[in-house]
């Protein structure tokens, strides 16, 4: 899962708690977690949300705290949907390991000449050391994601790993199947609520 399909589930979190409702228990929840006194500063879901996170509590591969607040405040639909994000997500990640542990033995100078002319900043270079910190590198620029996966099948095919390029091509495949699932779903939805709005 993406940089972006993360910030879309904690955008739906915020809309799925009231905070004029809820927002003294959530805080309850949440207390010894965030800085002392940073309480006053939070009006909202969305500014816990930002604190947990720069408390390193909460972000995309962290969710387990947001998962155990989301099950005591009983926002089980909330619940699943993160725990389908951490799938997807782990089914990524996964994906990802793999690649870097064949890699690791490739010549370094040879993946960064791969990655430079599309992909790579030159100022970056030098604080790559090995295939996992050119992956991170990779990340941070949105050159490399869940959604983006080119520059793994630029890499698989230059250094023939034609197994692992064929699992980067699968896994694309299955995400634009379950994109094209989505959009279906909420194209029949909205096609039926505008059904059941004009016979009203």
């Amino acid at each position: 899962m993406s940089i972006i399909e993360y910030r879309v589930l904690r955008a739906n979190v915020c809309k799925g708690i009231n905070w004029a409702e809820e927002g003294e228990t959530i805080l309850s929840l949440c207390e010894g977690l965030i800085t002392e006194g940073s309480e006053n500063n939070i009006q909202n879901v969305a500014s816990l949300f930002k604190e947990l996170e720069r408390q390193n509590n909460v972000g995309i591969d962290r969710l387990n705290l947001l998962k155990s607040v989301l099950k005591g405040m009983r926002k089980w639909p909330l619940v699943d949907e993160v725990e389908k994000f951490e799938e997807k997500r782990k089914a990524y990640t996964n994906l990802l390991e793999k690649i870097i542990v064949k890699l690791s033995g490739c010549d370094l100078q040879r993946l960064l000449g791969i990655c430079r002319p599309h992909y790579l900043a030159a100022d970056l270079e030098g604080n790559i050391n090995d295939v996992r910190t050119l992956f991170k590198e990779l990340e941070v620029k949105n050159s490399l994601g869940a959604d983006y996966v080119g520059v793994l099948k630029t890499i698989l095919n230059e250094t023939r790993n034609e197994d692992l390029l064929k699992e980067v091509e699968e896994f694309e495949r299955k995400r634009k199947d379950e994109e094209n699932a989505d959009r279906e779903r909420v194209e029949t939805e909205t096609k039926r609520q505008g059904e059941s709005s004009e016979s009203v």
